[in-house]
């Protein structure tokens, strides 16, 4: 067992950049889902591919806000709800 706690959930921090998760950390949390908060289209290319690959490697399930709108997360402490809102085209 790691340091740190296993977590259903994980917010990666920095918008998903190169160093915002790394595989040791990624292990000792061993999420099952993990939520991205970036931009779409940003200029730092965020959430970065390198960082998403480590993400596949462990078969943990990505959120994104560039591609899903804002998520909305409820728990009652042993399930999870997800809801996704899409955003519309202006």
């Amino acid at each position: 067992t790691g340091i740190l706690p296993r977590e259903d959930v994980l917010k990666l921090g920095h918008h998903g950049s190169e160093t915002s998760s790394s595989a040791p950390y990624l292990d000792s949390v061993a999420p099952k889902l993990a939520i991205v908060s970036a931009g779409a289209g940003n200029s730092y290319s965020h959430p970065s591919p390198i960082t998403l690959q480590k993400l596949k490697e462990r078969g943990v399930r990505v959120l994104r806000t560039d591609e899903h709108g804002d998520i909305i997360l409820a728990t009652d402490g042993v399930k999870i709800w997800i809801e996704e809102l899409r955003k519309r085209p202006q």
